[in-house]
């Protein structure tokens, strides 16, 4: 018999951006894939990557770096794209490194700190620890759909 996890406990997908440990709602992650051929999107903001062709579907991909206010990344041998689902469509956020899925209580998150921009704040639904790490929790619709107001 399976484990069943309780209901007040969503299971987060969690990544770096620089040093700083992020997370999302696993039910939002379609996949994880390493970076393939990114085509340039002429004219597009400078957080979007471009597109790339995951298996015949077209895919932005976002610098989720640069679209959080944070120095733009630099793809390494660790990066890696998360696919999301968003609006029936996908979108690909590049991380610097995957790190883990960690189950977080939804009463123990808290909202961000004080010291972040009201417009970072935004992208952020807060902040929980999972063992001795601080994971900051993306508002992923806020985030993506910032990306497409300001296109």
């Amino acid at each position: 018999m399976e484990p069943q996890v309780q209901e007040y406990l969503k299971l987060i997908a969690t990544f770096f951006i620089n040093d700083c440990l992020y997370g999302i709602d696993t039910q939002r992650l379609q996949e994880v894939v390493r970076i393939s051929e990114i085509t340039p999107v002429h004219h597009s903001p400078e957080y979007v990557l471009g597109v790339m062709n995951l298996r015949g579907r077209i895919v932005t991909v976002i610098d989720l770096g640069c679209k959080l206010l944070l120095k733009k990344l630099t793809v390494e041998t660790f990066s890696r794209v998360f696919i999301v689902s968003w609006e029936q469509e996908y979108v690909g956020l590049l991380v610097d490194k995957i790190e883990d899925v960690v189950p977080m209580e939804e009463d123990l998150l808290r909202p961000p700190p004080e010291n972040v921009s009201r417009e970072q704040a935004a992208m952020f639904r807060g902040v929980f620890r999972t063992g001795e790490k601080l994971v900051t929790l993306l508002d992923l619709d806020t985030t993506l759909h910032l990306n497409r107001s300001s296109q």
